[in-house]
């Protein structure tokens, strides 16, 4: 009896441990994340500020890189679009297939209450 308690005790150890390494690495996992977006022209700040909070509250950063009016380096963005297929499956996987909407509307409710 006192073998099976024993190994109950360790079952349980080491399944919170597994647990736990696996929380952490999904954590990283998001930290690591990097939503590339290009922005041609003259931005709104006001709308890519609340961009910007909204998607530290889904779990990516959003890294901007900032075109011209003329559209001459709209080229460079085109270049993101398989890094961000990764951001997009992850948003697919946890915010369903309409997440765009669902993200638009949180940016606006975040510019609302500016």
């Amino acid at each position: 009896m006192k073998r099976i308690s024993i190994l109950l005790i360790i079952l349980l150890i080491s399944s919170f441990q597994f647990e736990t390494k696996a929380q952490n690495n999904n954590e990283m996992i998001q930290d690591s994340m990097i939503w590339h977006i290009y922005i041609p022209g003259r931005p709104d700040m006001n709308y890519l500020n609340a961009q910007k909070e909204v998607a530290q509250q889904w779990g990516v950063k959003v890294d901007y890189l900032f075109g011209d009016c003329v559209g001459t380096m709209d080229e460079k963005g085109k270049a993101y679009e398989a890094d961000n297929q990764i951001i997009f499956d992850y948003f697919v996987e946890k915010y369903g297939k309409d997440w765009e909407a669902k993200f638009e509307e949180e940016v606006q409710i975040q510019l609302q209450q500016k």
